[in-house]
């Protein structure tokens, strides 16, 4: 597999969470909001929180996470402020004031002032590119007062060598830009930033509003990562159903502050949803149609989404950077969706065994029946195992890497399909015993050896799943340690803490961590993840992506809860991985994984950015690993005989070339190569 982790690290500076800002008809009734939250919470919270100094601290934080997560606006002294008056906030909240969020939307408005000062004047300057850095790590990201103006200087140079080598073809043979390109590049970046910065500063109001509705957003994440809160504008502008020309292509997007596009919802059946080769937080750097080269990089939401809408654009070439910092290109075709198909596709892998492979991005239920027992990702996998079985298959491998959870009823039904009765999972809530949630359908659809794919980006439900496939030693878990969240969230109205169900639209939605699964043994996997019974190595082995490493992460002891369940024998996994680490330590792609990871982790902490064109290029194209790998001699990739009947793939996944393509990445995967040799080994271990 090209295993390319170009622009990773620039990805470090450039990548940051999507802050949605809207244009309100009516003023936020920023106080009302705040207090309405916090009675939700108070009462629908799995662990709730006294409203005190150390809330008030979280509080401050994450709204400065969220208007400025680079540093870019606030000066270290700045910051400073923010935390001394943060003592307003439980006044605030209780007695319905909003002391705190004026006074930061007007250092806020008197920042954005400043730095609309400074981008003005850079017009005038000559850059000079010289052995200077640009520190990103959130130990100094804040300059001080003093050094505000040099930090700007630096973010200028930063985006220019970004754009520069962004539109190039062959980053390797680039020679560095002229006066004339550089001149060009820097009045494109700041007439970008200023515009940026116009949108928000058009008035007081709309200054406060951002303000507001960060600060009611941070009220909601100072209780736990995944906490939240919706306005309706919000709801409205960013919606997953965005418009129906997004959804002919199966994604849904968002633009985050550095103007990228990033993937924020896959359409399950969509031709992107059957490319097997995209997750959400991807982001789209270009497209190509007709021959036409459309480049997303400064160009709006709006500019986008017509580009996408056009029906000249029926079919696209996409360049892709993925979260891992590999870039991909891919075709993809719009076409109308039916949700009522089978949406799981399986591939065969050949060689001395037949093993069935699937890949699932995420744990999908169909329609608005969340609690249908026959309606998403499980009764779909159900019915492609019964496909694969007729041919014969000795092994499955189920891939769940970038997988980041979605409905836990599908990963409970998923799990039955390969347990054959008794508990799967624990759900505990705030005022209720542990609930033990069970297989309810007795008996076993696939009972041949399994291997489960997972690494740092499989999250939630897919842990789940995990979890109990470990524990009832029903599948070897192979990969990274998993994400480690394991706690639930509802969408409530903001007056749900009323009881009361009011007509009309909800002036605004909370979303509230409600409870947490927990596995049948009793312990808990939030913070910690699954850890895989044959670990293999990963460029995020020592980065901080974990659950662990998030602000306000909630800490949950093991539960005592009576449980029956019955797993099977242990698997003998300790002579597998003896098997396994001999492998990995003759394989050279694998071995250079394992020399860089650690530095890798330090770096992605303390990361800065080389300022430099020499240093930013050879920065930009040092993690590089460019060994194409040939299809593996031990196996041959094919879809399932079913699927090769006349029409069929162009029908169930869209087009010859998706299908090559998703082939062409099986084959070409390292850690699917890998997870082939185990799943041979266990095989031969249990037919022993």
């Amino acid at each position: 597999m090209n295993f390319s982790l170009r622009r990773l690290k620039i990805i470090v500076l450039f990548i940051v969470l999507f802050t949605p800002f809207s244009k309100l008809g009516a003023q936020l009734n920023i106080e009302e909001h705040a207090w309405k939250i916090v009675q939700n919470f108070e009462k629908f919270h799995y662990k709730p929180k006294q409203i005190d100094a150390d809330f008030a601290k979280a509080v401050s934080e994450r709204l400065v996470d969220l208007i400025d997560e680079r540093g870019n606006y606030f000066t270290a002294e700045d910051i400073a402020q923010i935390i001394a008056k943060n003592a307003s906030i439980p006044n605030d909240i209780q007695h319905k004031n909003t002391v705190f969020v004026d006074f930061v939307a007007q250092m806020y408005s008197s920042k954005l002032a400043k730095v609309t000062e400074l981008l003005n004047a850079s017009k005038k300057k000559t850059i000079v590119f010289k052995n200077e850095t640009l520190a990103i790590d959130r130990n100094n990201m804040f300059s001080s007062a003093q050094d505000f103006e040099t930090k700007w200087d630096k973010v200028i140079k930063a985006r220019i060598l970004r754009t520069y080598l962004n539109e190039s073809d062959s980053v390797e043979i680039l020679e560095a830009p002229t006066a004339e390109q550089i001149e060009k590049t820097k009045l494109e970046v700041i007439e970008l930033e200023l515009e940026r910065i116009k949108q928000r500063s058009e008035s007081a109001a709309i200054i406060r509003d951002f303000i507001g509705e960060n600060y009611l957003k941070a009220i909601a994440l100072a209780y736990d990562p995944h906490s939240d809160y919706f306005s309706v504008s919000e709801e409205e502008e960013f919606g997953v159903d965005l418009s129906k020309e997004i959804i002919a292509f199966g994604f849904s997007l968002a633009q985050n502050e550095s103007d990228e596009f990033v993937i924020t919802n896959i359409t399950p059946g969509s031709p992107a949803w059957k490319s097997n080769a995209l997750n959400e937080d991807d982001v789209i750097l270009q497209a190509k149609s007709d021959g036409k080269l459309f480049k997303f990089e400064n160009k709006s939401l709006a500019q986008v989404r017509k580009y996408l809408a056009d029906e000249k654009q029926n079919s696209a070439h996409f360049w892709i950077r993925k979260k891992n910092g590999e870039e991909i290109e891919i075709d993809l075709t719009k076409e109308a969706i039916d949700v009522e198909e089978n949406l799981i596709e399986s591939f065969i892998l050949e060689g001395d065994q037949k093993i069935a492979y699937i890949y699932l991005p995420s744990f999908y239920s169909k329609g608005d029946d969340q609690f249908s027992l026959a309606t998403g990702c499980a009764n779909d996998v159900a019915k492609e195992l019964i496909h694969l079985q007729k041919e014969g298959v000795t092994g499955l491998i189920f891939d769940l890497r970038g997988n980041g959870g979605g409905s836990m009823l599908e990963a409970i039904l998923l799990a039955g399909i390969f347990v054959d009765y008794g508990a799967l999972s624990i759900f505990a809530s705030r005022d209720a015993d542990p609930e033990t949630l069970k297989d309810i359908n007795k008996g076993v659809l696939f009972d041949k050896p399994m291997i489960v794919l997972v690494d740092q980006f499989s999250a939630s439900a897919s842990e789940l799943f995990a979890a109990a496939m470990q524990d009832h030693n029903r599948a070897l878990i192979v990969g990274s340690p998993t994400y480690g969240k394991s706690t639930a969230q509802v969408v409530l109205p903001l007056d749900a803490y009323e009881g009361i169900i009011t007509k009309g639209t909800p002036e605004a939605f909370v979303k509230v961590t409600n409870g947490a699964f927990y596995r049948v043994t009793g312990n808990t996997h939030q913070s910690q993840g699954i850890n895989p019974d044959i670990q293999l190595p990963n460029y995020y082995d020592y980065a901080e992506i974990k659950e662990a490493n998030e602000p306000q992460v909630l800490q949950l002891d093991p539960i005592v809860k009576k449980t029956y369940y019955f797993p099977l024998p242990e698997l003998p996994y300790k002579d597998i991985d003896k098997k396994s680490a001999e492998r990995i330590a003759s394989h050279t792609l694998f071995q250079k994984i394992l020399a860089e990871n650690k530095a890798f982790g330090n770096e992605m902490k303390t990361y800065s950015v080389p300022l430099s064109f020499d240093a930013y290029k050879k920065d930009w194209l040092k993690d590089d690993i460019e060994e194409q790998l040939t299809a593996s001699s031990n196996f041959k990739v094919r879809n399932p005989n079913y699927m090769e009947q006349k029409g069929v793939i162009e029908v169930h996944i869209g087009s010859k070339e998706l299908n090559d393509f998703s082939i062409k990445n099986i084959q070409e995967d390292i850690y699917i190569e890998e997870a082939f040799f185990i799943i041979n080994d266990l095989i031969q271990s249990q037919n022993k």
